[in-house]
């Protein structure tokens, strides 16, 4: 897998909030977007980032996320001035040819295939929740649908990850996103670049740079992960009989021409 991790605090004043991860041995990728003030959010994020790696060899995804959770608790239990503070994340990992998405609050996870982006999270925001849970919503009544706040986040409440598994393809490309991406750039505009873009590096910087020229008003996290196509390691990967079948007709040619070889030989010795 081939694959690039960027952050940027965007154009507002202060710590940059988001986090990225990345452990290829794990085939895992995650981004954490903090909340709770400057400083705070970013001790949360990187709180999260560092957790989920650690925790993910070990057990399923949605648990690490969850232990993740846990510590972030846990450090506003032994310090009551981080009382408040939370993150977001997203994480992927491949296992078997499978990609595992689980989320909390309004970081994204898109798929770029065959042309076509593909929106693979779904948002723990009023905004998002309002057409699917009525009656969920606060008292009141409607929540205007600019309202981007969100109702899940770790480190705040009881978070119940939401999840997706995703059957890999050839020349699949995976992109995560915190919200200071996707609020800059609409679907199409990312489309446009991961189309465009020739591997993860170039498309994550050419993300990263459109975002800031649309306005860049939060922090901007992106990583790229590309699918590389596995028709090169089929020859390696037959098993005995496959291979028996690739490697007979060789010796056969190989036995002919020798064959053939020894008979014109004999033959102008014979005419000498």
């Amino acid at each position: 897998m081939q694959f690039a991790v960027r952050t940027h605090p965007g154009r507002r004043e202060g710590d940059n909030e988001d986090s990225v991860g990345a452990d290829e041995a794990q085939g895992l990728w995650l981004v954490a977007d903090g909340m709770g003030g400057h400083s705070n959010g970013r001790l949360a994020s990187q709180m999260v980032c560092e957790k989920l790696l650690e925790l993910a060899g070990d057990r399923s995804l949605e648990a690490a996320v969850l232990g993740a959770h846990d510590a972030v608790l846990s450090a506003v239990r032994q310090n009551p001035q981080l009382d408040g503070m939370g993150s977001t994340v997203v994480a992927a990992q491949v296992r078997d040819g499978v990609c595992r998405i689980v989320w909390v609050g309004d970081s994204r996870a898109y798929l770029w295939r065959d042309g076509s982006l593909i929106r693979l999270t779904r948002d723990h925001s009023l905004r998002e929740l309002q057409p699917m849970e009525p009656h969920s919503l606060p008292p009141g009544g409607i929540v205007n649908s600019d309202d981007r706040r969100i109702f899940q986040a770790l480190g705040r409440g009881d978070p119940q990850p939401s999840s997706v598994n995703l059957q890999l393809k050839n020349g699949d490309r995976i992109l995560l996103a915190s919200d200071g991406l996707n609020g800059e750039l609409d679907d199409d505009e990312l489309a446009a670049v991961l189309a465009s873009s020739a591997d993860p590096t170039s498309a994550a910087e050419t993300l990263i740079s459109a975002a800031l020229v649309k306005g860049g008003r939060d922090n901007i996290s992106t990583i790229v992960v590309d699918v590389e196509t596995l028709d090169d390691l089929q020859t390696v990967e037959m098993p005995g009989r496959a291979r028996l079948a690739t490697v007979w007709p060789a010796i056969l040619v190989g036995v002919t021409l020798a064959l053939v070889g020894s008979f014109l030989w004999w033959h102008l010795w014979m005419r000498r």
